[in-house]
């Protein structure tokens, strides 16, 4: 296993630097978006950095792809401990929805929300990001032609709550 320092010696200060500034708007947004949290995604984005400095891997490509695949797993390291102390605390009814009517765009993100952090990361990779299926799958540490069939049942469940929510547009429109 290599030390801190031995992961230092592969990437400077200032490549580091210069690296987190190009990746981590981007990876903010992601964060933001799949963890539903602004502070959240902060939290996130701050350990994300930190392994990947411990971990050190070599080549800009492969340092994008742990990061993504780090941040994600982290997000869903989060929510499976904030679930499971939610049953304990027996806190598990969700909350009563608003009388008033939300817009649209609020009602989107609930379904958005409602997904699965996967579903989430998957679908905000491919359709806000544009990666391609070699970089989901290289974010999310599956294999690369797994990506369209859960791309499919990412879309599919997508749509299974956007109608849940009425939502969906009528055919023909």
């Amino acid at each position: 296993m290599q030390t801190d320092s031995a992961a230092m010696e592969r990437m400077s200060r200032e490549e580091f630097a210069a690296f987190y500034q190009q990746t981590a708007p981007a990876l903010r947004r992601y964060l933001a978006r799949i963890a539903g949290n602004a502070d959240l995604a902060d939290d996130l984005l701050q350990e994300a950095y930190i392994r990947l400095i411990h971990a050190a891997p070599e080549g800009e490509t492969q340092r994008r792809a742990y990061l993504y695949r780090t941040a994600t797993n982290l997000a869903a390291d989060h929510f499976r401990a904030s679930r499971r102390e939610r049953i304990g605390l027996g806190l598990w009814k969700w909350r009563q929805p608003v009388a008033v009517a939300p817009r649209k765009p609020a009602e989107v993100e609930q379904a958005f929300a409602e997904l699965k952090v996967r579903e989430r990361a998957l679908l905000w990779l491919a359709y806000v990001e544009g990666a391609t299926h070699a970089e989901i799958a290289a974010a999310l540490g599956c294999g690369q032609r797994s990506v369209r069939v859960l791309l499919f049942r990412a879309r599919r469940r997508m749509e299974s709550l956007l109608r849940e929510h009425n939502i969906h547009e009528p055919a023909g429109s």
